[in-house]
């Protein structure tokens, strides 16, 4: 969520689990480096998981 975040797309978590809730929130604590965002940016392959896209 934080890779989303930094890249400002849009992002609509859900969750009824009030402990994955907690952990969505804790994207604010911290912020990912130049090379982390480059490194996760380059594990995108393309292709979608869910096959529509």
């Amino acid at each position: 969520m934080r890779f989303l975040y930094q890249r400002e797309i849009p992002i609509i978590p859900k969750t009824t689990h009030i402990e994955r809730m907690k952990e969505n929130m804790d994207i604010w604590e911290f912020s990912l480096s130049e090379e982390e965002m480059s490194d996760i940016g380059k594990l995108d392959k393309g292709k979608s998981l869910f096959g529509w896209w």
